[in-house]
């Protein structure tokens, strides 16, 4: 298959660009985010950790799309409809739980292009109980990069939830900053436990651009305004990750300070909501329903 406007090389890596923002994607890999380089005066600088491998682990790549669920499910699956439905650990070497769903592993299919975008379909998305088609829009305009997943439901009436899961770099003076309401304290397996205002943890405040906390972090924040804002002065850029009020939550995750990397992932719902009275954040789909998640990354240049 040929794509008139893009690159691709032998992995199937789809280039997006438009003069100030550069964009790879892989088909092969959950249609997620290879590398987004911003195009500055200084030459190419790293919007998201790019992927440094050809082959390798989803989670290795700069951004995963996240369906029909996101983060974990405990319990070995959920009750819904008046039956318990079980859901199998899907990414055995990272977590015992069921992580982030299917998509992020799925080979996708690229049906549409242009030289600022590309449209690609999964249609036989599965997991647990689930049975879908997805599709996603990636496009540049003027250097933001905008996602637009949305999910559509082919079995019987579940809950769907899911989100984007970017990786960002993480240098000497980086610093973060964005608004919410709560914070859920989690367990040894990364599950929650209690949800407590953000004020009353003062290391986990970022309404101030601040630097990452130097102990490990991987907890959900509740009521997310919606924005967040990354200062990479060593970059010489700002990024902004912004999304609808359909992505209130918001996982942070940065295991050490010289990882060089943390995660900002804008998702539907918290940490298994599915386990949830009334399943928050998801939304019931019935079959033939779909429903549509959306990001968009941007950059500008800063001083140093």
């Amino acid at each position: 298959m040929e794509f008139s406007g893009l690159s691709i090389d032998d992995r199937a890596t789809l280039i997006i660009e438009d003069g100030r923002s550069r964009v790879a994607i892989r088909p092969d890999m959950g249609a997620g985010l290879a590398r987004f380089d911003a195009l500055t005066a200084d030459g190419p600088k790293p919007v998201l950790r790019p992927m440094d491998r050809v082959d390798g682990h989803p989670f290795d790549l700069a951004c995963n799309l996240m369906l029909p669920f996101a983060n974990r499910i405990s319990g070995g699956g959920f009750a819904f409809g008046g039956r318990f439905h079980p859901v199998p650990p899907n990414l055995p070497d990272q977590d015992p739980l069921p992580l982030h769903g299917d998509a992020l592993l799925r080979r996708w299919k690229a049906v549409e292009q242009a030289a600022k975008g590309v449209t690609l379909h999964l249609a036989d998305g599965a997991i647990g109980p689930w049975r879908y088609r997805a599709r996603m829009d990636w496009r540049l305009v003027d250097g933001t990069l905008h996602g637009g997943l949305t999910v559509t439901n082919k079995g019987d009436a579940l809950p769907f939830g899911g989100g984007f899961h970017p990786w960002l770099p993480r240098l000497d003076r980086t610093e973060m900053r964005f608004a919410a309401s709560h914070v859920w304290f989690s367990d040894g397996t990364n599950l929650p436990t209690d949800r407590v205002p953000v004020a009353s943890v003062p290391e986990w405040t970022f309404a101030k651009s601040r630097p990452l906390p130097p102990t490990p972090i991987d907890n959900c924040f509740a009521g997310w305004t919606g924005e967040a804002h990354v200062a990479q002065p060593d970059l010489g850029i700002d990024v902004a990750v912004t999304a609808p009020q359909s992505l209130d939550h918001a996982m942070v995750f940065a295991p050490s300070a010289d990882a060089g990397f943390f995660c900002f992932e804008p998702v539907s719902h918290a940490v298994d909501a599915i386990n949830a009275p009334g399943h928050p954040g998801m939304a019931v789909l019935k079959p033939g329903q779909s429903r549509t998640l959306s990001i968009a990354v941007g950059w500008a240049s800063r001083d140093r």
